[in-house]
């Protein structure tokens, strides 16, 4: 019995020296304020927290040397609800339809809009830019569902171009909800368990996610891409919209880097068929073209010709299959 006793003392004397110590790490950290980095913080210099999105557009913050408007959105800020007899076309996309390093009057939505206007002079024809860059399908698919309710008449998705394949920073983007709200949890507060959790992201990302194949470290793995972008088209027809799916085009330098690329082309092209909606293939586009005068130097990006000639796709597929949608008769 007193050699039970004596270890029962020696384990207790043990728990109460480490819970001392670790409360003196943990005083020392906050007084530090360590660690500097939160994995589940996603703010950043243009944008703030969202608990669903990751990251949001701060309205009237200056993104790319271009000011956002009221709505947080690029382009011109439009009621919420639409005048009788508008035809209002919503473009939804990543940083290529933003138009990153582009002037907004020579990106493809609102030269497309342009386009239609001019074959349509008795049409108010009106444009929203639910796009953001570094957005994913993922993102693309929470605006969407914000935007909707403005009532649009055409939706035009570039999505699948680059964010989605690209590899995952610590963790899949369908995880953001869950990464988002532990900033908000007891436990998150504990330093300790903070650094902990950065030190095992760093663990994951410099060698665990390693052995995991291509698709599986994307930021959307191609199976939740086809549900994000077939949620997407759903949600339009149930709104009664029309919907145009542009299929990113793609050069050999980034289809090496990126080698699972084909697969979100495929899917895209998939749902189009499944769903009847138009696509447009942009590869057979941008094919005659040299590479430097379409991109910029990173390749995926659209330079001013770039948006040009996917432009005069949307406008000729509108001209050909949605003009008698668009005059009203």
């Amino acid at each position: 019995m007193p050699r039970i006793y004596m270890k029962l003392k020696v384990i207790l004397f043990n728990i109460v020296v480490i819970t001392i110590a670790l409360a003196l790490v943990e005083v020392v950290m906050r007084k530090l304020d360590l660690p500097s980095f939160d994995a589940c913080d996603m703010n950043n210099d243009y944008a703030t927290a969202d608990p669903v999105l990751g990251f949001a557009p701060v309205p009237g913050s200056e993104v790319g040397g271009f000011r956002l408007n009221e709505q947080g959105l690029r382009g011109p800020a439009l009621p919420a609800e639409k005048a009788p007899g508008n035809f209002r076309i919503l473009y939804i996309g990543d940083s290529t339809c933003w138009g990153l390093s582009i002037k907004l009057k020579d990106t493809f939505s609102a030269i497309t809009t342009n386009l239609i206007s001019e074959d349509n002079p008795n049409l108010k024809v009106e444009y929203l830019l639910g796009a953001f860059p570094g957005y994913s399908s993922y993102q693309s698919k929470i605006m969407l569902k914000r935007l909707l309710p403005m009532k649009p008449d055409l939706v035009v998705f570039y999505v699948g171009a680059h964010n989605d394949h690209t590899r995952a920073r610590y963790f899949k983007d369908a995880y953001i909800p869950l990464r988002t709200a532990r900033l908000h949890a007891s436990w998150h507060q504990i330093r300790l368990l903070r650094a902990l959790e950065v030190f095992r992201d760093k663990m994951y990302r410099k060698f665990l996610r390693k052995l995991k194949s291509k698709d599986a470290r994307a930021r959307v793995p191609i199976r939740e891409f086809h549900e994000n972008v077939t949620e997407m088209v759903k949600s339009v027809a149930e709104h009664g919209a029309q919907a145009i799916i542009l299929i990113p085009p793609y050069t050999g330098y980034r289809l090496k880097r990126h080698p699972t690329i084909p697969e979100y082309q495929k899917s895209l092209e998939t749902i189009s068929r499944e769903f009847n909606v138009t696509s447009i293939k942009l590869q057979n586009v941008f094919v005659s073209q040299d590479d430097n005068s379409v991109y910029y130097s990173d390749f995926y990006h659209f330079r001013e010709l770039g948006h040009r000639l996917t432009a005069n796709e949307i406008h000729r597929v509108v001209a050909e299959e949605m003009i008698l949608e668009l005059s009203g008769t």
